[in-house]
């Protein structure tokens, strides 16, 4: 698989469309239903990663949005929202849900895994072969891979297979959305108590 740009994917387990909102809710923001469909993956992946930093720059939250058979998944491009423990974890609870949330960034050797019900289950942070953080036991589906080694793109890719989680969205044709979001209230003020640049991490 070809992974041109950084990925931050928030999976929840089943279809969640119709409680997109309520999604949306928890994680701090408003649908202005502003949204743009494409039926292509690199289009869309890059749509989000060329535009997003220009909307939030305009306090709007690009995201992308799809499902498959087993999740509903968020393509979180700035990488805030798939970092935010507190957040993931809420959003597990209010769905009753597991959730399943990675980063890649090959480029730098960059992987995170989590995964929550109800509360946080599992978490590893990778970045250039070094362990940043190890939380939780193992799970079943790690059984080929292990933290405290060198994790390579493939072992993050293998292991998302195993919970029927495809990267791309490649595995039926299906339509991608983008989502534009304005910042609710509570986030705004958050914004404006912590004014560095919006970036996110993997761009610093």
């Amino acid at each position: 698989m070809n992974i041109k740009h950084p990925i931050a994917i928030i999976a929840i387990k089943g279809n969640h469309l119709e409680k997109i909102n309520d999604i949306f809710e928890v994680l701090r923001y408003i649908d202005t239903n502003q949204n743009k469909e494409f039926d292509d993956w690199n289009q869309f992946n890059d749509y989000l990663i060329n535009n997003y930093y220009d909307y939030a720059n305009k306090e709007i939250a690009l995201r992308g949005l799809w499902t498959n058979d087993y999740w509903t998944f968020i393509f979180d491009p700035e990488t805030v929202d798939t970092l935010d423990d507190n957040i993931i974890n809420t959003l597990s609870n209010k769905l009753n849900s597991e959730i399943i949330t990675f980063v890649i960034q090959s480029n730098s050797n960059t992987y995170w895994f989590s995964k929550y019900y109800l509360s946080k289950k599992r978490q590893f942070f990778t970045s250039d072969g070094k362990i940043i953080g190890n939380y939780g036991n193992p799970l079943p589906e790690e059984l080929d891979i292990n933290p405290s080694k060198k994790i390579i793109l493939s072992d993050i890719i293998n292991l998302a297979n195993k919970f029927n989680i495809d990267f791309d969205g490649k595995n039926k044709k299906q339509v991608y959305l983008t989502k534009e979001l304005s910042f609710n209230d509570e986030l705004k003020k958050e914004l404006s108590d912590f004014k560095p640049q919006k970036k996110p991490w993997w761009k610093f």
